[in-house]
């Protein structure tokens, strides 16, 4: 198990369905309460309906992981579909930029769960220094959480994701049933015209990220193959609800201007309906829903990290794995780069580098839809549990539909997110072709590239 270039050094399946379903959930839901006003500057009211248009636009994409997560149901996810039907250099790309994404969304959401713990103590002011070490703090209680066996992350997730759900759902048709709820307060409810709402669409693709814990924790998952499609449709169309019913109950409740200079809004709302019991109630379940995301999160970006060591195209060593099953190296690589962005980023960086994720993971949709149909082309003989509806003509619209939301997304990336996320990429480029050079020098270094052979010899 220990040997790094072993290629059927596989993961072991430990996760259940309702616990996979728990982890995609928890990580798309996210900070949604801290998250809120930031939410309404962009569109007002109309928030809502972007949620429903996100999760339509969503389904083509979905129908293509569907396909592609049954079939080769390993960690790391995009970055084997795209090396696989697109070739080494994509598939670096994609694996790359989804690490991006991966990573920034963690290193936003340590700030956000200190700043959530800052509202529900009643901390009227926290210096930086302290937002720093505390967010630092929830870093590594996390990855100390899963160097040891995944089972206990995911019954903790599962107890995490199923509070937040429930007092979610249950504030939010309780605002919208409420006799103060009222159309006036959705008055403008495109506060920043067409062109805003578009735009706030596209941003939105960012909180729907976690069902991508799927792809990456398959190699993982004790349940049939073919039901991932179904887990992954469920991940998103839950999320999708929940923040429909929470900002439309939000939005009725409150006028924008009042909602957008709050620095958490239901449990204000509440407080006031309600008193101080249900504020501590709900403030809890948002502290929640940042812990879930993170957890997810860090799971997945870990096995992103080590499947691309498994495959020698970073460092083997990052393929390691612990006694107790854990790709422990890749972890705590992820570890210490998310607590190095959290110190020198600064939470307005942080912010910044949100925005570009939109960018970027439309580009890896597109290229992971793409490599679906290109795949039924290059190996058709390959065993697909779900086949996806309309063949490459899926794979088209799932390509298209990645491209727009990357592009509805540019105009709202400033140019110092274009300067990071340039940065980036030159350091990616650099490590491509150092490890390039590597294998044309050393024979251990030569790319292992997993297929259904592989998990099929692993089954038996």
């Amino acid at each position: 198990m220990d040997n790094p270039g072993d290629k059927r050094t596989l993961l072991k399946p430990k996760i259940g369905i309702l616990f996979m379903l728990a982890m995609a959930a928890g990580a798309i839901i996210g900070p949604w309460m801290v998250q809120m006003p930031w939410w309404f500057s962009l569109t007002g009211p109309s928030i809502s309906l972007a949620f429903v248009a996100v999760a339509l636009i969503m389904t083509p994409i979905i129908f293509c992981y569907g396909e592609l997560v049954p079939m080769l149901p390993f960690a790391g996810g995009e970055y084997n579909f795209a090396r696989s039907g697109l070739g080494e250099k994509t598939g670096w790309l994609v694996g790359w930029l989804l690490l991006w994404v991966y990573i920034m969304i963690l290193a936003f959401m340590g700030p956000s769960a200190i700043r959530m713990g800052q509202v529900l103590f009643s901390v009227t002011d926290i210096s930086q220094s302290v937002l720093t070490l505390t967010a630092i703090g929830v870093v590594l209680i996390f990855a100390i959480m899963n160097y040891f066996a995944i089972t206990f992350s995911a019954i903790v997730q599962f107890i995490m994701v199923t509070l937040l759900l429930v007092v979610g759902y249950v504030v939010g048709i309780a605002f919208l049933g409420n006799p103060g709820w009222s159309t006036e307060n959705l008055t403008p409810f495109f506060t920043m015209g067409s062109s805003g709402w578009i735009v706030a669409a596209a941003i939105m693709m960012t909180t729907f990220i976690g069902f991508d814990a799927i792809p990456q924790m398959a190699e993982e998952a004790k349940y049939p193959r073919k039901k991932q499609m179904a887990v992954m449709f469920a991940a998103v169309w839950i999320a999708a609800i929940l923040y429909v019913v929470v900002s439309l109950g939000n939005a009725g409740m409150m006028p924008t201007s009042w909602i957008v200079d709050q620095l958490v809004v239901s449990p204000e709302i509440a407080k006031m309906l309600w008193g101080p019991v249900p504020w501590v109630i709900i403030n809890i379940a948002a502290l929640a829903t940042i812990l879930t995301c993170i957890n997810a999160l860090m799971l997945a970006a870990t096995r992103l990290i080590f499947a691309m060591g498994r495959s020698h195209v970073l460092p083997p060593s990052l393929g390691h794995i612990n006694k107790y099953g854990s790709p422990d190296y890749a972890l705590w690589f992820i570890c210490i780069v998310t607590i190095l962005i959290i110190v020198f980023a600064g939470e307005k960086w942080l912010e910044v580098t949100i925005v570009t994720s939109a960018v970027t993971m439309g580009i890896v949709y597109a290229l992971t839809s793409l490599s679906a149909g290109v795949l039924r082309k290059k190996y058709p003989e390959w065993p697909r549990p779900y086949r996806m509806p309309w063949g490459m003509g899926m794979a088209i619209l799932g390509c298209i539909v990645g491209l727009a939301i990357a592009i509805s997304a540019v105009s709202a990336v400033p140019p110092i997110g274009w300067l990071l996320l340039l940065i980036y990429i030159v350091i990616g480029a650099g490590i491509y072709f150092f490890m390039r050079h590597k294998r044309k020098s050393d024979e251990f270094y030569q790319e292992i590239i997993l297929s259904p052979s592989d998990i099929q010899e692993e089954e038996k």
